[in-house]
């Protein structure tokens, strides 16, 4: 008899001792569910505010491309005030057609040796074929208007074939739709087919008309008007 009551103790024991294991192995399992529950709703919370800032900032780009493209509306329709100031600076690397349609920017005058050509954006072979070609990193309003064209060839215009005949107050002119530029000339002379320093931006506003010089393809032949006022 008692070794009977001491198995069914024996056994209650191990009841006991069970149930406490699934007691505990239970509050864990739920602690666990809750911890990634609350992780799962942090994500989505995080994921949330990630749309709403990317819709935000969508958004901002979409009015700030309305607003852009409703000034370059009114550029091209000829609504732009002509006493308008345009930083160099921020024009600097603009397209063209963002004041002429086709990339066209204007024309140029130079009444001594008889130009009157348009002004196309870029200077490729294709551009200087037909047309005096503007240096894209430079103005195309305020500082330094820098401008390229062919001296001869077949085939291809060379409005700039005689700026070596230009002199000190000499007369250029320069038209865009933003308005009219009259410069005078104030320096003339052969650089390197490498400086560039003559397309540098520049306080004042001026023009640098640049062609080949024949038979010398290391040199360049440049010419330099400042605006008068």
């Amino acid at each position: 008899m008692k070794g009977v009551f001491m198995k069914q103790e024996k056994l209650i024991k191990i009841i006991g001792i069970t149930l406490i294991v699934l007691t505990i192995a239970l509050l864990v399992t739920t602690l666990i569910i809750n911890i990634k529950l609350k992780n799962s709703k942090q994500d989505n919370n995080l994921a949330l505010n990630n749309i709403e800032q990317s819709n935000v900032i969508e958004g901002n780009n979409i009015a700030t491309n309305e607003v852009i493209n409703e000034a370059t509306n009114e550029v091209a329709n000829g609504n732009i005030d002509n006493n308008i100031v345009v930083n160099s600076e921020s024009v600097e690397g603009t397209e063209a057609t963002d004041y002429e349609p086709d990339n066209l920017i204007g024309t140029l005058q130079i009444p001594k040796i008889n130009v009157d050509a348009e002004i196309m954006e870029g200077t490729s072979d294709e551009v200087l074929a037909s047309y005096i070609g503007h240096f894209e990193n430079t103005s195309i309003w305020d500082g330094n208007v820098a401008l390229a064209s062919h001296n001869r060839g077949n085939n291809v215009v060379h409005y700039f074939q005689d700026i070596n005949q230009l002199v000190e107050g000499d007369e250029i002119i320069y038209t865009t739709k933003v308005g009219e530029r009259r410069y005078q000339v104030f320096s003339t002379k052969e650089i390197s087919s490498t400086d560039w320093s003559i397309t540098e931006e520049s306080t004042e506003n001026i023009i640098t008309l640049m062609t080949c010089i024949t038979g010398e393809p290391d040199l360049r032949y440049c010419v330099q008007a400042r605006e008068v006022i």
